[in-house]
């Protein structure tokens, strides 16, 4: 899934491997190069907390969880994946 859609689109949306970039060795995908170009100015700002991680989970349990792209929350300016 890409990242920034989640903030712009305020949903999960499949990314493209002609779009990619890879950030602190993930590999992101995005869904247009408009959002890729996004994504490059501002990292941080995109990357899911918890390395993507169920984000339940770890603060539950500390257990690293597998995410469903489709249940998460952005708030505060953060992208919790669940």
């Amino acid at each position: 899934m890409t990242p920034v859609a989640y903030f712009t689109q305020n949903k999960a949306v499949k990314g493209s491997p002609a779009n990619s970039f890879t950030y602190k060795n993930v590999t992101y995908r995005f869904a247009s190069a408009a959002n890729l170009d996004l994504f490059r100015k501002s990292p941080d700002k995109y990357e899911p907390e918890y390395g993507g991680w169920c984000a339940y989970a770890l603060g539950a349990t500390g257990e690293k969880v597998e995410i469903d792209p489709e249940t998460f929350k952005v708030t505060g300016g953060k992208l919790f994946l669940f």
